[in-house]
């Protein structure tokens, strides 16, 4: 203690606090002055975390009063009164915030960087998972495969997601079916990102909606297709009717299953403990598929009272439809039907809110 006391500027104690009073002690009468400013933080770098100010002669007594606890490390030093002007851990707009995404893992992370850099903490609790079409027992490849064996009858090649896109290039590579037979084909995408998953495969997209949902996709084909047009829809297996008015207007409109959602498995309990206690801020749903699936895992016949004190934040109104009739309060709906959409909707709802 005596070498330790005075032997450099600043000291950083790792879990401290119970000996404490122990550490002041040893630093004063080893040298160090008592007015020396201490910095003790808990949590740290996690949405609870918690700052203590004070100095060697108050900070036992300041610990005691607030009920200061581990997990926590103790600063001794002059860099400690810096604290306020050096402070950016809390100033970022979802700092102090827990984000629940609830998409597939494999998607989910993206939305969890852009939280983490807007300073909030995201918790991924994935409530479907993605399978192809062609696993399970009662599986059929067959509506997939005839299809994509006389894939030069199709003059359109339609996809409403990116997991469409996914699904559809995979079972093309397993049947051995080279992507030179798409040539004289036009292609038109659901939105953005599955456009851009199309460019990163080669394939310029010739039609996109205005607003990205699989309705105006509907409605915007109307326009562009052409007399004998034929088309095919690779999507879920279970699916919202959306194309049955070009049936209506002539159109042959062939839409196969590529994939299928199914109920993915998780820590329940724990999830809902972290409700139960308001340990979860903000909660996203990027499907309707993802809400009917956290209901059910949820099990619980108040879900409101669940769900009391969080935000819902739905991709858009098909999804925030599904939440509403399923009890689920809506408090934010994308503009843009996309991630960073979800996110941009997300600060504004929260600017908002404190009257920014």
């Amino acid at each position: 203690w005596d070498k330790l006391a005075t032997g450099c500027d600043t000291l950083v104690f790792l879990m401290g606090i119970g000996r404490l009073p122990s550490i002041v002690t040893n630093l004063v009468s080893n040298g160090r002055d008592p007015l020396e400013p201490v910095a003790l933080i808990q949590w740290g770098t996690t949405q609870d975390q918690r700052r203590l100010l004070g100095n060697l002669s108050n900070i036992v007594e300041k610990v005691a009063e607030a009920n200061f606890t581990p997990p926590a490390i103790t600063v001794v030093g002059k860099v400690a009164s810096l604290a306020e002007k050096l402070e950016w851990f809390g100033k970022k707009p979802l700092s102090g915030k827990r984000v629940m995404i609830t998409r597939p893992r494999h998607q989910a992370q993206k939305m969890a960087d852009l939280i983490t850099d807007l300073g909030g903490e995201p918790w991924t609790f994935p409530t479907i998972e993605i399978e192809p079409a062609t696993t399970g027992p009662d599986s059929d490849t067959s509506p997939m495969d005839r299809a994509i064996g006389h894939i030069e009858e199709y003059s359109w090649l339609v996809f409403t997601s990116i997991n469409g896109v996914s699904a559809f290039f995979d079972r093309m590579r397993h049947l051995r079916r080279d992507i030179r037979s798409l040539k004289d084909m036009k292609i038109a995408a659901v939105g953005s990102k599955t456009r851009a998953e199309l460019e990163e495969r080669g394939l310029m997209v010739d039609y996109v909606p205005e607003s990205y949902t699989s309705n105006d996709l509907a409605d915007g084909l109307k326009g562009v297709l052409g007399e004998g047009d034929k088309v095919l829809i690779p999507r879920a297996e279970v699916a919202p009717d959306s194309f049955s008015a070009l049936r209506d207007i002539g159109f042959e409109i062939d839409e196969v299953p590529a994939y299928r959602t199914v109920q993915a498995s998780g820590n329940v309990r724990l999830i809902k403990e972290r409700f139960r206690e308001g340990k979860i801020d903000i909660l996203t749903f990027t499907s309707a598929s993802t809400v009917t699936n956290f209901t059910d895992m949820m099990a619980e016949d108040n879900i409101q009272e669940l769900l009391e004190g969080v935000t819902v934040v739905c991709i858009g109104p098909v999804t925030a439809s599904t939440a509403d009739s399923l009890g689920i309060p809506v408090h934010v709906t994308a503009k843009e039907y996309t991630v960073e959409g979800m996110v941009a909707s997300i600060l504004e709802y929260i600017d908002h809110e404190r009257g920014e």
